[in-house]
């Protein structure tokens, strides 16, 4: 894992090989959180060296036993993850489980990147097309609340962006 890491390379790790990983960090090692691959992929082109770890969408098994473990060892955490229904509702279960503070993840950071995806012709969706939640309302779950300013509230359906493949 070293070696890949060295060379910025992600690596994905199954169960099996989490309970053979023996890691030393020290204590308060600070460890990024993301919930997209994109993100991953950005840091290992920019020859990023701190801890990064995906959930790749919701947290698997095998995600929840290595933040647990990260988590014993006395490791923070720090959060970031998409402006959607779904990300909101993971970023909650990430902050509540391990205090994680949130990474790019303020109103400014929003309202950054939707006006950087509408500048640049990114498509852009609402989790209400989806069945979800809708954004920009007083919908939004928790904790997002905490992290907003009134002008993310009156924002109409502009909520998520991605970056297109």
């Amino acid at each position: 894992m070293r070696e890949r890491a060295d060379h910025c390379l992600e690596t994905h790790l199954t169960l099996r090989e989490l309970r053979a990983l023996r890691m030393e960090l020290p204590y308060r090692t600070r460890i990024h959180v993301c919930e997209n691959p994109r993100v991953v992929e950005a840091a290992a082109d920019a020859g990023c060296g701190e801890p990064l770890i995906c959930t790749s969408g919701s947290a698997t098994t095998v995600v929840l036993t290595l933040l647990d473990a990260l988590a014993s060892a006395g490791c923070a955490f720090v959060y970031h993850g998409d402006f959607d229904g779904p990300g909101i509702m993971l970023a909650n279960r990430v902050v509540e489980r391990y205090g994680a503070e949130p990474w790019r993840m303020r109103t400014e950071d929003y309202e950054y990147l939707v006006t950087r995806a509408q500048a640049h012709g990114t498509p852009q969706y609402c989790s209400a097309d989806r069945g979800q939640r809708r954004c920009g309302t007083r919908n939004w779950p928790r904790p997002w609340r905490h992290w907003e300013s009134p002008s993310t509230r009156r924002r109409p359906s502009t909520c998520s962006w991605r970056i297109s493949a």
